[in-house]
């Protein structure tokens, strides 16, 4: 494991960092934490090196509106395991949930309490926009922030990023003790919410950089067609897709930590693997050539920039499983741009599998159950045009 330096906030983090959002789970349920796996997965990264341990209070939640599973969880892990002082502990203040400043100093008490900790190393503001911040500053999240650090219990103060990159400065101005921002980027996604301009701002404000979404919702992953992945063979570049990703922000020095949704042992082992090789400035010109012309032929395949985050997935009224039908829609498209194969029997396999997963959801989970209203865009982090996306899905997932 390699490790570097999160800005001035001094830590030194592994460049792997486990993000505890995408927990295995059991029967589909996203509050049944599957905890032997989730715990045998853990374990085995801490002892690989990773000391970097994202959370958030509605993580594993049916609902954003209330405390998912995953905080509770980790702090009996390490409770349980006597780890707490080994790692970085860091989670998020939902300001959805903010209406006064009693609520910023009940929710932080509720947290400390569900991770069994006393402190927190990093407390980030969760998924913050101008807008948001505006509402938290007027309710006084200056103030609770900085009497927080007084006292130790926040160790480190941040924020999460899911704005313009317009945008981005003016919150670094905002108040003068940030210490990390986080922010989405891939070499898919450069600087749609404000990655490059984060990196380019880094030295200026001092502030450490941790990704999240390297995968793109796991679109950059084992998802990705063979003859796309040829390219990163042609230049060398051994593995998997995964390992590529992660392995194109490693070789920014700028990038101190790289979170990893991780699911499955196996995902856990792979990127362990691949930290080990995690080197800033190790691309050659080839294999830097190699990502762009990946990045050109993904960009006319991936239709809907949706990373499963499931932020959407309580404001249906129906229960469209919106993730899941976006991701059967890039599928359909990554394996061959929605033309049917006429040669190649893989090929054709995978294209009509979209199909058939779909035909196993539901009917009212499937795209064409939508009613249009809207409600679920507005909560899209990535700004997404979902009805639209899912009429695209409907429109195509029909055509078995």
């Amino acid at each position: 494991m390699q490790y570097r330096t999160l800005g001035k906030t001094g830590l030194s983090v592994s460049v792997l960092g486990f993000g505890l959002m995408r927990l295995p789970v059991l029967d589909g349920d996203p509050t049944r934490i599957d905890r032997d796996t989730t715990e045998r997965m853990l374990l085995r990264g801490l002892e690989g090196g990773i000391n970097y341990l994202d959370t958030a209070y509605p993580y594993h939640a049916r609902s954003l509106g209330e405390g998912g599973r995953s905080e509770p969880f980790l702090g009996d892990f390490l409770h349980a395991h006597g780890l707490r002082d080994r790692v970085h502990l860091v989670t998020k203040l939902p300001p959805w949930m903010v209406r006064t400043r009693e609520d910023m100093e009940r929710l932080f008490d509720h947290q400390l309490r569900r991770l069994r900790t006393d402190h927190l190393d990093l407390y980030l503001l969760h998924a913050m926009t101008l807008d948001l911040w505006r509402h938290l500053e007027s309710l006084g999240v200056i103030p609770f922030l900085e009497q927080r650090l007084g006292d130790g219990r926040i160790r480190h103060a941040g924020f999460s990023f899911h704005s313009s990159p317009a945008e981005l400065p003016l919150l670094l101005d905002a108040w003068d003790r940030w210490e990390a921002v986080q922010v989405q980027y891939n070499y898919l996604d450069r600087n749609f919410q404000g990655a490059e301009t984060a990196l380019s701002l880094r030295d200026r404000y001092g502030f450490g950089v941790a990704v999240m979404e390297p995968l793109k919702g796991g679109n950059l992953g084992d998802r990705m067609p063979d003859p796309i992945r040829e390219i990163f063979r042609d230049a060398g570049l051994s593995g998997s897709p995964a390992r590529a990703a992660l392995r194109w922000l490693w070789d920014q020095e700028g990038v101190a930590v790289v979170l990893s949704g991780m699911s499955t042992p196996e995902q856990v082992e792979e990127n362990l693997e691949a930290a080990t090789e995690a080197r800033s400035n190790c691309l050659s010109p080839k294999e830097r050539g190699a990502y762009e012309a990946v990045r050109e032929a993904l960009s006319t395949r991936i239709l809907a920039g949706c990373t499963s985050c499931g932020y959407c997935l309580p404001f249906c009224p129906v229960g469209v499983q919106i993730p899941m039908n976006l991701a059967l829609l890039n599928d359909l498209y990554l394996v061959a741009g929605h033309k049917v194969p006429t040669m190649d029997r893989s090929l054709m396999k995978a294209y009509y599998g979209p199909f058939v997963r779909y035909d196993r959801l539901l009917p009212s989970e499937r795209a064409e159950a939508c009613v249009g209203c809207g409600a679920c865009a507005a909560h899209c982090p990535q700004g997404l045009d979902l009805p639209g996306l899912l009429a695209r899905a409907a429109e195509a997932l029909r055509e078995r």
